[in-house]
């Protein structure tokens, strides 16, 4: 009987054409600077917490460093392959893979020849490379903002004050009210209802939160708190602009510098550089602000900072 050849015997030969794009290898080098950051910031907050908590080993556990993390791994890969393929005489074995991938493809659906998706995906190894990259990016943003948004969820949780919160929303809710009485016919006034509704109601935003927790950071606290909400404020905006397709619809322009770049983003428009590394420089504030939250606020303790359970192993 004949033996199947090995699909190694006759496998074509890339090599190395281009040397690597340094712009590439920088942005490389800063998401492994941040992830670095992250994983010693993450390996010294959970063995503070397994020193001072009778635990059963092994644990799994998760931080917010260990998802911040996670959330550039994505990104920092996409940069790593792109490098690696772009280096490479004719992209190496690109288009080996998808003639590969239309072969399958007419094997189970011989009706559908993929014309247009093929034509599009290799569009995106050369005119589209660009685009792709302040994508990823956009992403990046909005999996690290949020990321940010749920642990100072859980520090707010466990430190606000509930009755004092209340307590200064119904005497700021008064005080309005008086006012209204006075200056306005009150009923009529759909406005100062709707107002009402919004500023004093039930219902707590993401950035209410975060203000709360950072006013809440004690002298510790050795970074500077405007620049700090400022850094949290323009984060948002560029997260919020993933509902208006990257496109700044719902602020007035605004900018930002970090590491002496800045992140611009005008009204109507999406978001520039002239460094993407700045993106990351970005994330790296957001993730030393964190740090300095928890290491200067009265209950940010361990369990709102460190999620554990028993590993199942």
């Amino acid at each position: 009987m004949e033996s199947n050849k090995s699909s190694t015997a006759s496998a074509a030969v890339y090599y190395k054409e281009n040397d690597f794009d340094k712009n590439s290898m920088d942005r490389i080098l800063n998401l492994m600077r941040l992830k670095e950051l992250c994983l010693v910031n993450n390996q010294r907050l959970v063995s503070h917490v397994l020193e001072n908590t009778a635990l059963h080993q092994p644990v799994v556990y998760n931080t917010f460093f260990s998802a911040m993390s996670n959330a550039l791994d994505i990104l920092l890969m996409f940069f790593i392959n792109d490098e690696i393929s772009a280096s490479l005489n004719n992209r190496g074995p690109l288009g080996e893979l998808l003639v590969g991938v239309l072969e399958l493809n007419r094997k189970n659906d011989p009706s559908n020849l993929l014309k247009y998706a093929f034509e599009d995906v290799q569009k995106n190894f050369c005119e589209r490379v660009d685009f792709l990259i302040g994508s990823a990016l956009l992403d990046f943003v909005v999996a690290t903002y949020s990321n940010f948004e749920l642990w100072i969820e859980k520090i707010y949780d466990s430190i606000v004050d509930v009755q004092g919160k209340e307590n200064l929303r119904l005497t700021s809710f008064v005080k309005y009210f008086e006012e209204c009485k006075i200056n306005k016919d009150f009923v009529a006034d759909k406005n100062a209802l709707l107002f009402i509704l919004k500023e004093y109601g039930s219902y707590v935003s993401g950035s209410e939160k975060i203000e709360y927790v950072l006013a809440r950071a004690d002298l510790r606290y050795k970074r500077n708190k405007t620049f700090d909400l400022d850094v949290i404020k323009f984060y948002q905006a560029l997260r919020n602009t993933i509902h208006n397709g990257g496109v700044n619809k719902k602020n007035n322009s605004m900018s930002i510098t970090v590491r002496g770049v800045e992140i611009r983003l005008p009204k109507n428009m999406p978001s520039s550089t002239d460094d993407r590394n700045s993106y990351i420089y970005l994330c790296e504030e957001l993730v030393e602000i964190y740090q300095s939250i928890i290491d200067s606020t009265d209950g940010a303790t361990a369990h709102c900072c460190v999620a554990l359970n028993e590993s199942l192993v």
